[in-house]
């Protein structure tokens, strides 16, 4: 996935249900600028703010205990590449985009984990890997 959404250089990145935020920390390690990780799970979050503290305290990083969708109605910040890994069958692809798209730069890309489903987005780059799915979308100026 890395491959094909790089390079990474001086982007703003936000990773959603970031678990132990491992999308966000190889971001970090591939040059981008800043990482945000929202992960609303109290234990999964204490090791993320341990991996945190261990491989990327330099980092310029923004840590969130808060549930993904609240943060999404409540927040404004621009992005240039968001992840999202919610737990399977929690969002459809096509959903989760509407939701997240005011949130994202104009040419920046949104990449999602899921499980195979039925993508209704004609410009979206489809990869299936066993059972999981990964989409990628890039938001274009109207």
């Amino acid at each position: 996935m890395f491959e094909i959404i790089q390079p990474l250089n001086n982007k703003n990145v936000l990773d959603l249900f970031s678990g132990t935020g491992s999308l966000g920390i190889e971001s970090l390690s591939r040059g981008a600028l800043s990482a945000t990780f929202v992960e609303n799970n109290k234990k999964v979050f204490k090791v993320l703010l341990e991996n945190i503290k261990t491989i990327c305290a330099k980092d310029e990083v923004y840590i969130l205990n808060r549930d993904v969708s609240r943060f999404l109605k409540s927040h404004n910040k621009k992005y240039d590449i968001i992840f999202a890994d919610p737990p399977y069958g929690l969002f459809e692809f096509d959903e989760f985009k509407l939701m997240i798209s005011d949130l994202l730069e104009y040419g920046g890309i949104f990449c999602m984990e899921n499980r195979h489903q039925k993508i209704n987005c004609e410009d979206a780059r489809i990869k299936n890997y066993g059972k999981t799915q990964v989409v990628i979308w890039q938001k274009k100026e109207k």
